[in-house]
């Protein structure tokens, strides 16, 4: 260490005296007139100086080693962050679609509902009017109005009208709406009806026991349509009335997400059997009681 120590000294005085040999020798170039017999002497210290001035030179000004080639990587890190946030954002697409497919197609194998699948290309949802979506199936695809529409949470709407490429569904929350429901594990029927956000219930029977909490499904009709029966339609946040009041009422809070519609399907036969509560997820509803129960 001792050796190393003595050459970086011995570097640096041989380098003090280079630079001041030239100095001396720069200044009695000028106080001499005519041609300079030092010429060919201050051009080789010059020589021997110019690696060391430009080494100084450049660690005054690192930026010019490192402005070009700094751009450079920083475009192309620029450049793969947004094609790795394009394809975070692609990829969180993609799984979101395959888990509403798959709840999707969960559902209709349940209730062995024979259905067209679609995407919700539009939507009309004006404050204190209609609730409509159009999707992109239509009559070439078996789809007609008064058809039920649902997703893998449950009931969506139905079919209103439908062109030969696309239809438009009116909403379960669409204030003009009354479905004929029951609470889930029982027989005690009631009318959903839309309100813009949620949907108000109203139990037929005064005196059935109805809770918050409890579920409600499509009743359904022999002919499927407008609603086929068993699709979940909501749970009841909240009861208006006690067992024999003249009218008892709740309100549901919808199984389906009606901010986030995507992918749904159009239930174009309905099933032979009711599906009753096979579709529901989660263990059997127990009945609320009554001689339905």
């Amino acid at each position: 260490m001792t050796g190393r120590g003595t050459d970086r000294r011995r570097a640096r005085t041989v380098a003090a005296l280079l630079v001041l040999t030239a100095l001396s020798l720069l200044s009695l170039d000028q106080r001499l007139a005519g041609p300079s017999p030092l010429a060919d002497l201050r051009s080789a210290v010059a020589t021997a100086l110019g690696p060391m001035e430009r080494g100084v030179d450049a660690l005054a000004s690192p930026r010019r080693w490192f402005d070009a080639d700094t751009d450079e990587r920083t475009a192309a890190l620029e450049a793969e962050v947004d094609r790795l946030r394009s394809q975070l954002r692609t990829s969180t697409l993609d799984r979101a679609r395959a888990a509403e497919l798959d709840a999707l197609l969960g559902l209709t194998s349940a209730a062995q509902f024979a259905s067209v699948p679609a995407r919700v290309v539009a939507a009309s949802m004006a404050h204190g009017s209609e609730r409509t979506v159009t999707i992109d199936v239509g009559t070439s695809d078996g789809v007609a109005a008064d058809m039920t529409v649902i997703n893998g949470d449950g009931l969506v709407g139905r079919v209103l009208a439908a062109t030969v490429s696309t239809a438009t569904v009116q909403l379960a929350t669409d204030p003009r709406a009354q479905i004929g429901v029951r609470l889930a594990g029982s027989q005690q029927l009631g009318i959903a009806r839309g309100d813009g956000a949620r949907l108000g219930f109203e139990l037929l029977d005064p005196l059935e026991p109805m809770a918050v909490g409890d579920e409600v499904v499509t009743f359904g009709s022999a002919s499927g349509t407008p609603y086929v029966g068993g699709v979940p339609v909501g749970e009841l946040t909240a009861v208006r009335g006690g067992v024999g009041a003249a009218v008892r009422t709740g309100i549901l809070a919808p199984s389906v997400d009606f901010s986030a519609l995507d992918l749904v399907a159009v239930v174009v036969e309905p099933p032979r059997n009711d599906p009753r509560d096979s579709v529901r997820p989660g263990p059997p509803v127990e009945p609320t009681g009554g001689p339905g129960g």
